[in-house]
């Protein structure tokens, strides 16, 4: 996207076009974040949201890491049956597997964590109320033999 510079004869200034799709002292068009999370609602690779959206995987990334730092797990609340599984990650991931769950009842996500180890998903899970963890009634799982615990 070119910018355009206009220039006032009356107050002998120049001033820049402005849009919300190029930051201010930017030069290069920037699809929104809203834009970038809307390609999220089925799982693709990075570089195929950059080709839609004519940018960068790398941009993509980061518009994702923003998002993130905007999502805040309510710890207050878990449904009454949990869907769980590993799947396979990214290479930052603990042992490039990362962990799941999700309401059973909307399957909706309710988090992906960076790590599937028993030790770990103990500790998060105890980040949740005693409340919100006994209204768990039913937890749906593989055959990992970890996950009963």
């Amino acid at each position: 996207m070119n910018r355009r510079y206009f220039h006032r004869k009356e107050y002998q200034t120049n001033f820049l076009a402005q849009t919300n799709l190029v930051p201010k002292h930017c030069t290069i068009s920037n699809p929104t974040r809203k834009a970038c999370l809307e390609k999220l609602a089925e799982p693709v690779f990075l570089k195929h949201i950059a080709n839609e959206l004519s940018t960068s995987d790398s941009f993509v990334g980061r518009q994702l890491l923003r998002a993130e730092r905007d999502f805040k797990p309510n710890f207050h609340w878990l449904p009454e049956v949990i869907l769980m599984d590993e799947i396979k990650s990214t290479k930052t991931a603990t042992d490039a597997m990362s962990f799941e769950f999700m309401d059973a009842k909307t399957h909706k996500s309710i988090d992906i964590l960076p790590f599937w180890t028993i030790q770990r998903l103990e500790k998060h899970f105890k980040r949740y109320d005693l409340a919100a963890r006994e209204n768990v009634k039913i937890i749906v799982t593989n055959m990992n033999y970890t996950y009963p615990k």
